[in-house]
């Protein structure tokens, strides 16, 4: 099954539309409620950072720092995807331009030293003819 973050923002929105509902059935009721509600209140900030930290500033940090990577040159390193979502598909693509690129510099370096064995024979093979004419005249 396809995790999407679409669905994760929208079980977020569910939980904090619901928020002000269970506020008051906690506070109008027992001692007790109230006390599951602070806990919830205290543990509901670093279940959002949580998620948030997982789902979108990790993957975003790996294709900041692979980025980075490729302006120097490097071309090698291929990218993990954790997450099957929209940035899991980012990565994903952005690893696919990044091959495309490796494959793109090695037809480049094939050619240019094509290129070059080229004219050095082309460069041997004029000078070869001159220096036999110079020696039989």
């Amino acid at each position: 099954m396809k995790k999407s973050l679409n669905n994760e923002v929208i079980k977020l929105t569910v939980l904090l539309l619901l928020f002000p509902f269970l506020m008051y059935v906690f506070l109008s009721s027992d001692p007790i409620y109230s006390i599951i509600l602070w806990v919830i209140l205290l543990f509901l900030p670093v279940l959002i950072t949580r998620f948030i930290k997982k789902r979108i500033l990790r993957p975003l940090k790996t294709l900041t720092e692979e980025t980075k990577r490729i302006a120097t040159g490097d071309l090698s390193h291929e990218m993990i995807v954790e997450n099957n979502d929209e940035i899991g598909n980012l990565i994903k693509a952005f690893d696919q331009l990044r091959s495309e690129l490796a494959q793109k510099s090695l037809e480049q370096k094939n050619f240019e030293r094509s290129r070059e064995d080229f004219v050095a024979s082309i460069t041997h093979d004029l000078k070869t003819p001159l220096g036999i004419d110079r020696c039989c005249n």
